[in-house]
């Protein structure tokens, strides 16, 4: 039986709370191919997504070409800016919260991966997860850790402004299959690089000792009551 990643849920919810805000016009920040956008204007919103990789952008399709950490729009041009499973892609997302809010009259909304490290399950998710990241970065891919729950109450104490901070996370079990490839794909690729057998049997070796689920999410809202 296929095993369901929970990753859609998490967007799902996101998005619920996003309509229930009913936002006329929204900014979706890391647009990648655009499917945010198509999807809101499948909810009659008007919508712009701001995507650094030139090769993504297309402005016939809402897709503007820009960095997050300087974005080409005017204050308050939009009701809300948000991004989905972006914010750990971003070079400076201090800089990005920044100019979100600057963006936004009502209000930012970011949704992005997160582990719960009380499980040990969750903290071989995290490592592993790091250990994919680490390697990308070795190719000079901006991919940086993901944030804690902690690590953004730091980043936003110096804002002054008012956020909420929530966290989810459907604990569903990660097969060997569902990563094991992959991994050693990487190993082979990156091996002139960084990556070593030993650390990837290190993380096996605790992969079984305390068994791995996929990743939470977070969704830090800032500048609604």
């Amino acid at each position: 039986m296929k095993v369901v990643r929970p990753q859609a849920g998490y967007r799902k919810l996101f998005r619920q709370q996003l309509l229930a805000e009913k936002p006329s016009s929204v900014l979706d920040v890391g647009a990648g191919g655009g499917e945010m956008v198509r999807w809101l204007w499948s909810e009659a919103i008007e919508a712009v997504g701001l995507e650094a990789d030139p090769g993504l952008a297309a402005p016939e399709s809402g897709i503007q070409c820009g960095r997050a950490e300087l974005m080409p729009f005017e204050d308050n041009a939009f009701d809300f800016v948000v991004s989905e499973f972006s914010l750990h892609h971003f070079d400076n997302a201090a800089a990005v919260l920044r100019e979100a809010m600057r963006v936004a009259r009502r209000g930012v909304m970011i949704l992005d991966m997160w582990y719960d490290t009380s499980r040990p399950d969750q903290c071989a998710a995290k490592a592993l997860d790091e250990w994919f990241k680490h390697q990308d970065r070795c190719t000079g891919m901006v991919h940086a850790n993901s944030y804690t729950a902690d690590q953004l109450h730091t980043l936003m104490a110096d804002m002054d402004v008012r956020y909420r901070l929530q966290t989810m996370l459907t604990p569903v079990p990660l097969a060997d299959e569902g990563w094991q490839p992959e991994a050693e794909i990487y190993l082979e690729r990156h091996a002139a690089c960084c990556a070593s057998d030993a650390s990837l049997q290190a993380l096996k070796q605790k992969i079984a000792a305390d068994g791995i689920t996929d990743d939470g999410a977070l969704v830090l809202t800032v500048g609604l009551d």
